[in-house]
């Protein structure tokens, strides 16, 4: 066993940890993945455990909405909600996967859109239980997908996985 120093393991330099700070690109983690010692296999794994990140940080941001609707008694949005993911993932797998032959790649976008759209069939109720939420929301989302955008920008600028070109 060859052995290596602790940058190496931990992918980030002693100076750094000495002055107990690390760079963006170390403290998000690129610099783990690109240690594995994996085979070109999984040359994808870097975007694609980003973009599943992203699929589940947009669940916990339709949870509020989900909650109110709920909790207002109009669980029928919901329900149609869980209807539409349903039809959208099974429906966009078997499109991407099967007649496009996308394969996993395609599979993933399919996974991270699912939710987007199921979401799109809350805002209906949201705007006849809360009439004055939709507004706020509007910009939440907006918010939110500027933020995940800027966090993509700075993963890709940070020499990020969006290309896994560092596997």
């Amino acid at each position: 066993m060859i052995a290596r120093s602790h940058a190496e393991v931990f992918g980030y330099s002693p100076a750094l940890r000495d002055r107990g700070t690390l760079t963006v690109h170390e403290s998000a983690g690129f610099s783990q993945v690109r240690k594995l010692d994996v085979d070109k296999s999984y040359a994808a794994l870097g975007w694609m455990v980003q973009f599943l990140g992203f699929r589940v940080a947009f669940d916990i941001f339709a949870i509020p909405v989900t909650n109110v609707l709920l909790a207002s008694g109009a669980s029928r949005y919901s329900a149609m909600a869980n209807l539409v993911r349903l039809i959208v993932l099974i429906s966009g797998l078997f499109v991407t996967v099967h007649l496009w032959g996308l394969g996993l790649h395609g599979a993933i976008w399919v996974l991270v859109g699912g939710p987007i759209i199921a979401y799109l069939a809350l805002l209906p109720g949201l705007q006849r239980q809360m009439r004055g939420a939709l507004g706020a929301e509007a910009v939440t989302m907006l918010l939110f997908l500027l933020g995940s955008a800027a966090a993509g920008c700075l993963a890709l600028a940070a020499g990020g996985m969006w290309n896994a070109g560092g596997l």
